[in-house]
Formats: C-alpha cells, sequence, structure tokens
C-alpha cells in the first residue's frame, strides 16, 4: 500500500484509495445523505465515475499466476470487483427517489425562487437588504445585498455563528426569509433564532407564504420600507 523507501503510494494503493473513496461514497454517504445536499446526484456522479475507473482497471489487470493461485493482490481485485459491483446496485435502487426529488425540485426552482428574484430585481436600485438560507436563484436574480445564513458566502456569519444576531442588527436588513415545513411557523432550526429574535424586536410583517419544494418560504418584510405595498403585492402575484 505504501512504498516506505521510495516514500509514496504503490499502484496497488492508489487503486485501493480510489476504490474505498467510490464504495464509501455510493454506499454511505449517498444513501444516508439529505436529499436536499444530493438532489440529482450532484454529490454521487463523481463517485460514480471513480466506480467505473476502479471497476475498468480491476479487470483489465486480473490473471492467474503460473501455480493457478490467486496472489494476494488479486484477491483484493477480486473483493474491489465485488465493492464495485454492490456500490452500481445500491446506487441504481436509489435512482429514482433522486430523479423524482430533482424533478420537483426543479420545477419549484423556476416558479418560485427565481420568479421571487426576478421581482426583487425590480426593486434593486432602492439598495435594500435581505436575509435567507439559500445562496443561490434568490440572491442572484434579485442583485439585493444579501445576508446568507448558512455562511457559505458570508465569512462573518461562518466563522462566529454566536454573534450572529448583533451581525444581523448592524446590517439592518429590510426583508427576511424563513423556510418552514408546514408554511405557518419557521424551522426552529439554530440558525433561524437569531431571524426570529430579530423579527419579534422589530416592526417586521409576515407579507407571504410561497410554496417552494423540499420547504415553504415565509417572507417578513420591514412595515418602514418605502415600497412595502407594492413590494408585498409583487411577492404575492407568485403564488
Amino acid at each position: 500500500f505504501w512504498d516506505g523507501q521510495n516514500e509514496h503510494f504503490t499502484s496497488q494503493g492508489i487503486f485501493l484509495l480510489t476504490v474505498i473513496i467510490g464504495f464509501i461514497s455510493t454506499n454511505i454517504i449517498y444513501i444516508f445523505s439529505n436529499l436536499q445536499m444530493n438532489y440529482a446526484q450532484r454529490f454521487f456522479y463523481p463517485s460514480f465515475v471513480l466506480i467505473y475507473i476502479s471497476s475498468s482497471l480491476s479487470l483489465g489487470n486480473l490473471h492467474w499466476n503460473k501455480k493457478g493461485v490467486l496472489k494476494a493482490e488479486k484477491i483484493v481485485q477480486y473483493l474491489a470487483i465485488v465493492f464495485i459491483f454492490f456500490s452500481l446496485l445500491t446506487v441504481n435502487v436509489n435512482y429514482e427517489t433522486d430523479l423524482r426529488w430533482a424533478r420537483e425540485y426543479s420545477i419549484t426552482m423556476d416558479e418560485t425562487r427565481i420568479k421571487l428574484g426576478n421581482i426583487l430585481n425590480e426593486y434593486e436600485s432602492y439598495n435594500l437588504t435581505f436575509v435567507s438560507q439559500d445562496a443561490g436563484a434568490v440572491p442572484y436574480y434579485s442583485e439585493w445585498t444579501h445576508i446568507d445564513l448558512f455562511g457559505l458566502t458570508d465569512k462573518t456569519i461562518a466563522k462566529n455563528t454566536i454573534t450572529v444576531f448583533d451581525y444581523i442588527e448592524q446590517k439592518n436588513p429590510h426583508l427576511i426569509i424563513l423556510t418552514s415545513a408546514d408554511g405557518k411557523t419557521p424551522y426552529p432550526a439554530p440558525e433561524n433564532i437569531p431571524l426570529i429574535s430579530f423579527i419579534q424586536e422589530n416592526d417586521f410583517v409576515q407579507i407571504a407564504v410561497l410554496n417552494s419544494y423540499p420547504q415553504d418560504y415565509i417572507i417578513y418584510l420591514d412595515s418602514h420600507v418605502e415600497i412595502f405595498f407594492e413590494l408585498k403585492a409583487d411577492i404575492n402575484k407568485i403564488q
């Protein structure tokens, strides 16, 4: 596995690492990961490529020695092939569920998230700020100043989760989007708590609930915003 003399991985070691990574990815991480994180198999496809590469390497290198006894490395390759084809079987069993999830997600992407982003973009000149958990379509199409609650695009939140409430107060957002399972109450997730407190302590009004698979969007707007009624009316046109 490791060539101590030359201090590098052997070819068998590299091969084994490829197989192990692919096997763990497809049979453990892929199967037990949240569908939202893995929709359309975006996590799996790189692993899928590794599986096929390692399977072709295995089939291409298998051979019997002169005595008809399998060497240890060949036994490993046979076991690797078993792991590889088991991985392919596992993935195909779960494939239909992923495709169904991806279809619903893509539909609401067009009908909800992109539409919402385009509506907000009509008010981009007002230099408003909004907060949400999604760092994708809505911030992109709106071109508003965006506070990413997950911290994927915000270094302050990513590294200082304890001070999120103070940070939000400092940024003073005008619109807040929270996710919900029932369209009535926001998820009691840790990242939502600062926003819920901020909403309660300031003059925010719930203006809309948008159905957006796999969760709903509850939208709150600062009642003192100059374009409060126009923005509220436009957002509710999405329904």
